[in-house]
């Protein structure tokens, strides 16, 4: 067993939709927008891809996330968060429907150049993402997916890694540093979207800590969407680091707070915590 493998049968499915899922593939859209107005092709790798399309129940965790915006987006919502919706919302208002997974929203922002290597563990899942994602730009592939995004650092042309793996083992989170410092190390050209989620801020703080000792640079943003005192073990919120973001990708990522965050809180209050190192990011 891969010191990655996951020690029982995780399945997003429970999950799909929720508040760490509009936040990451938000910021992911922009991500992918930023690099496909590049002309040169790009190779996409998804680390944990899961099936790439869910059946939501009639209740569940997308309620708190994709469900609050059933009532359609503020009027003055950036263009990140009103591209996302409109990739994301093809579902019945209130009654579950369907959501996208991550090889949806980034196959949908590839043009006929690009690739998209998706990594999935788990048998079942992969054949189900494979089923439905058939598309001469989609490689699906088995096994674990933090040692396929190392064996593709010698892809030629530009790269992008997004990590979104379950972290349902504290390792993980060393596991992740670890891969994107060995990433950089190899490719300083290369690009990444890592996702995680917040309890509490312990281990996000020494993630950033890991990668800027290590001279990654990065872009964190930790969307703070629950009081961090009274749910110490709930999912308060969710966190990305971006690595070699641009400052008009910056500025774009941070601009979508003030729409996210009031529409996911669950007591009232919200916070951006924006954190940088090694690259310029506006004020």
């Amino acid at each position: 067993m891969s010191k990655h493998d996951q020690p029982f049968d995780y399945r997003h499915q429970f999950k799909a939709g929720n508040l760490g899922d509009v936040f990451k593939h938000v910021a992911l859209g922009a991500v992918l927008r930023e690099l496909t107005a590049d002309p040169r092709p790009l190779t996409v790798v998804d680390t944990h891809a899961g099936a790439g399309r869910y059946v939501l129940g009639p209740t569940g965790e997308w309620t708190a996330g994709v469900g609050r915006f059933d009532a359609g987006l503020p009027a003055d919502a950036p263009a990140a968060v009103r591209a996302w919706h409109a990739a994301a919302a093809r579902r019945t208002p209130n009654r579950g429907g369907t959501y996208p997974g991550s090889p949806r929203f980034a196959l949908g922002a590839l043009r006929p150049q690009d690739r998209l290597v998706l990594v999935e563990l788990i048998d079942e899942v992969r054949a189900e993402l494979a089923a439905h994602l058939d598309d001469p730009r989609v490689e699906v592939r088995g096994g674990d997916g933090l040692a396929a995004l190392a064996a593709l650092h010698a892809t030629p042309g530009r790269l992008l890694a997004f990590v979104d793996p379950p972290f349902t083992r504290k390792a993980e989170w060393d596991e992740v540093a670890d891969a994107l410092v060995a990433l950089h190390a190899a490719r300083p050209d290369a690009h990444a979207l890592l996702w995680y989620p917040i309890k509490s801020l312990t281990r996000p703080n020494a993630l950033h800590r890991r990668l800027q000792d290590a001279g990654v640079p990065a872009l964190a943003l930790d969307l703070v969407t629950a009081s961090l005192e009274r749910r110490k073990k709930a999912l308060n919120g969710s966190g990305l680091v971006v690595v070699g973001a641009g400052a008009a990708l910056a500025a774009e990522l941070l601009g979508v707070a003030p729409t996210l965050g009031p529409a996911l809180t669950t007591d009232g209050g919200w916070e951006l915590r924006a954190r940088r190192w090694g690259l310029p990011i506006p004020t």
